[in-house]
């Protein structure tokens, strides 16, 4: 595993478990709630990560894009789709989101060489969620969720202009699930 996956991975790790030793039932909450905001469910896992890396690269949190960066992968998200999101990131965040693009590629660049290598020591593909039907709604509900905790710690998104972007995001979804569909 490259060095820079595995120190951001191990580090997390750690972390996680120090904050959650401590009886702050507050903070236990916070966590569990966003474990269950990344489940399969209307929305499938890869459109979920997908719009938490947008949110992450608008609120220009490193930390967070590496982790979606990571988790979008996981679900199956390929490099294409990966720099259509890092377009949208920099259109709704605009240019103070270079530097987190930047990072953001390279992040990217490390896991897909660390992929390569081991693929070629045999290990298996990573496996892509299912495909389920995408709800207006609850893409919605998923994304203002991001939104409303950029408001509480400073971010300047305007809810009109979200739901605008996350249109767009679902649309292209649905005419690519669309366009799949009568290839079949």
């Amino acid at each position: 595993m490259n060095e820079r996956i595995q120190q951001f991975t191990e580090f997390r790790q750690r972390m996680n478990t120090r904050i959650l030793e401590h009886d702050n039932q507050v903070v236990r909450r916070f966590f569990a709630l966003d474990t269950q905001c990344y489940k399969d469910g209307a929305l499938e896992v890869k459109t979920k990560e997908m719009l938490g890396l947008v949110a992450s690269l608008v609120l220009r949190c490193d930390d967070c894009v590496s982790y979606h960066v990571a988790q979008c992968r996981q679900a199956g998200v390929s490099r294409e789709e990966m720099l259509e999101i890092f377009q949208v990131g920099l259109v709704v965040g605009g240019s103070i989101v270079i530097p987190h693009l930047r990072r953001a590629v390279d992040f990217l660049d490390q896991i897909e060489a660390t992929a390569r290598s081991e693929r070629g020591a045999a290990s298996p593909r990573l496996s892509v969620a299912s495909e389920e039907r995408l709800t207006w709604r609850r893409a919605l509900l998923t994304f203002r969720l991001h939104v409303r905790a950029s408001a509480r710690v400073g971010g300047r998104l305007a809810h009109g202009f979200c739901a605008a972007v996350l249109y767009r995001i679902l649309s292209r979804c649905q005419a690519g699930k669309a366009a799949a569909a009568a290839g079949r």
